[in-house]
């Protein structure tokens, strides 16, 4: 599989605040991106990893409110930060982007 370039924004890994997430609940290891809690959903994702394209550069947009919920609204940034965790190794480099209104 031949992936350049990946731009992921807004991505839901690890859930969505008002179903299965809620604001502060989720923390992330800095250095490894791993999730302190792993929701089923995002279990299934692990098994992706050993499939990801080595070659790719991943840049991982996503936003916050600045309301202290530390979310868009919808997606904490936990969870989208929870993506580094799945690429972790395979990846050739990861970048984290966010927007802050």
């Amino acid at each position: 599989m031949f992936i350049d370039h990946l731009v992921a924004m807004a991505g839901h890994y690890n859930g969505i605040i008002g179903m299965n997430d809620k604001p502060q609940q989720l923390k992330i290891d800095k250095k490894t991106g791993k999730p302190s809690i792993m929701r089923p959903e995002y279990r299934n994702l692990l098994s992706l990893r050993k499939i990801f394209p080595k070659n790719t550069k991943v840049l991982n947009i996503y936003g916050n409110l600045e309301d202290g919920t530390n979310s868009d609204g919808d997606v904490s940034n936990a969870s989208d930060q929870s993506l580094k965790y799945l690429i972790n190794g395979r990846a050739k480099s990861y970048r984290q982007l966010i927007d802050s209104r």
